[in-house]
């Protein structure tokens, strides 16, 4: 199940030891009041030194070292396709709602506690926006002029239905300064499996590929050698990673006692699907917002994980939380058009909204014979 479009590298370790002035030098005197005379001693390890109101203090820490991380994939959107052929689902521009995920990464190693990463660089070229959202997290999300549609052709999709929106191209550098401070840089890499050759590589690219096809058990067209190429390059323990992020695989999961219970998914409604499309109990108008006031990293919960290994030992762990792809909450309503064209087919489902992504799950509790699946 792949959406219709609407408008639109090995990791090597360097380290870098940064000529550091030694205390007695003078840094530049920033801040009112400030003269030329007013400078500021710098400490060891100390880039920029600031003088406000009387004190000094650092403002920049030099680098003690920097690693470039091989981080293959990040998880774009975990996307579920409705019940009842013919109904629809889209978020983006013209559709509602957002597709995109946000992220912390943090520097994980035995025996001590998680340190965070913060965002220090983002540079998505002519891609998949990245967006600050607070000092450790990030988002990439469509652009702002491109929306996707997804319409099923089964009234009962099974879950190799699902879609798992991957950006394929990221590069991380993870900076550690003089006092220990962890910081990031995202940026793009320049191979971004291409559907076909000959297209240039821009910016941050993600695509959608159905669990079925990331498990091998579906294929892709011939033609889409960039796709066909990617998941080749992955491991089989890269594959397990990425379909982890989808928890609904297992059918004892996708029910309506599991989802009641996971803080992940947040009910919005039950809803029937009976022929001819139209009837007002086909329509649930879905709307909600992921947080209330500014996004805050005092408020991160977890829901998925993915862990690449450093080359100075521990691993850099990109951590899921609320999907806010903006510095801002604002309120989601996705496109959500319900119907189904097979005749004595009735559904009557539970709708839930994934926190992680921002999509809608649609869950069955009760259908008829006539109804298809697949």
């Amino acid at each position: 199940m792949h959406p219709t479009v609407h408008a639109l590298a090995a990791g090597a370790l360097a380290v870098a030891l940064a000529a550091a002035s030694g205390c007695g030098s003078s840094g530049p005197c920033i801040g009112p009041g400030c003269t030329s005379e007013a400078a500021c001693p710098l400490p060891a390890g100390c880039r920029v030194a600031i003088h406000v109101a009387g004190a000094c203090t650092c403002e920049a820490w030099a680098a003690a070292s920097t690693v470039r991380v091989k981080v293959p994939y990040v998880v774009a959107s975990v996307v579920y396709p409705g019940m009842g052929t013919g109904t629809t689902v889209g978020y983006g521009s013209g559709l509602g709602g957002v597709l995109g995920s946000r992220w912390r990464a943090v520097v994980r190693a035995p025996g001590t506690a998680d340190e965070p990463v913060s965002v220090t660089s983002l540079d998505a070229g002519d891609g998949w926006p990245l967006t600050e959202v607070t000092p450790t997290t990030l988002s990439i999300s469509l652009f702002a002029d491109e929306g996707w549609l997804w319409t099923s052709t089964v009234d009962l999709p099974s879950s190799d239905e699902d879609v798992i929106v991957l950006w394929v191209n990221p590069s991380f550098l993870l900076r550690t300064t003089v006092t220990g401070e962890r910081q990031g840089e995202w940026s793009w890499g320049n191979d971004c499996f291409p559907y076909g050759s000959g297209e240039p590589c821009i910016g941050a690219v993600a695509i959608p590929l159905t669990v079925g096809e990331i498990q091998g058990t579906r294929s892709l067209p011939a033609t889409w050698t960039g796709p066909i190429a990617f998941l080749e390059s992955l491991t089989s323990a890269e594959r397990a990673d990425i379909l982890a992020h989808d928890p609904l695989l297992d059918p004892a999961a996708r029910t309506v006692a599991a989802l009641d219970s996971d803080p992940r998914y947040v009910k919005m409604g039950e809803v029937a699907i009976v022929p001819p499309w139209g009837s007002p109990q086909d329509q649930l108008p879905i709307s909600w917002t992921p947080c209330t006031g500014a996004p805050s990293d005092a408020d991160l919960p977890v829901f998925a994980e993915s862990a690449f290994s450093l080359p100075v030992g521990g691993d850099l762990v990109l951590q899921h939380t609320v999907d806010v792809v903006a510095p801002s909450c604002a309120p989601e309503a996705p496109t959500f058009q319900l119907q189904t064209t097979t005749a004595g087919c009735q559904i009557q489902a539970t709708v839930y909204v994934d926190r992680a992504f921002g999509t809608l799950v649609t869950v069955p509790t009760a259908s008829t014979a006539s109804c298809t699946s697949g």
